[in-house]
Parts: C-alpha cells; structure tokens; sequence
C-alpha cells in the first residue's frame, strides 16, 4: 500500500512518470503507466482547468487578433 501511495503522491506532484517508473524500479515505463496512468491524467485535467480559469479573464482581442480586426470592420 505504501508503494502505491508513493507512486501516485509523486505523480500529483508532478515528477515525470519516467522517474518514478525508475524510483519503482519497473523494468519498462510502460509498467508504470499501465498501472498508474489515471493519476498522470487527473494532473493533466487540473492544469487544463487551471489554464481556462487563467484565460477567462483575458479579452478574446489579445487570444484572437482576427476578432480585433473583425470588430474594426463592423
């Protein structure tokens, strides 16, 4: 039990998943992905929710310069 804690608290804290594969001592990285695979992407879809929440204070001008030139035209 304690091993899978590690593995998946490493993981969450953003150590690469060839490390821990090695910290594991797995012959293959694809053991640890195999195995531990959902905590990567749980990380994955906390960062992409971060960058929304980052980009939905900024005006679509600045993300979008043919809007800017769009709305110039009108």
């Amino acid at each position: 039990m304690f091993r899978d804690t590690f593995a998946v608290e490493m993981l969450l804290a953003g150590v690469p998943i060839d490390q821990v594969s090695m910290l594991l001592g797995h012959s293959s990285v694809k053991i640890t992905e195999k195995h531990y695979s959902p905590w990567v992407r749980a990380r994955q879809e906390q960062l992409e929710r971060s960058v929304k929440q980052a980009w939905a204070n900024v005006p679509v001008e600045l993300i979008n310069p043919a809007a800017l030139a769009a709305a110039r035209v009108q």
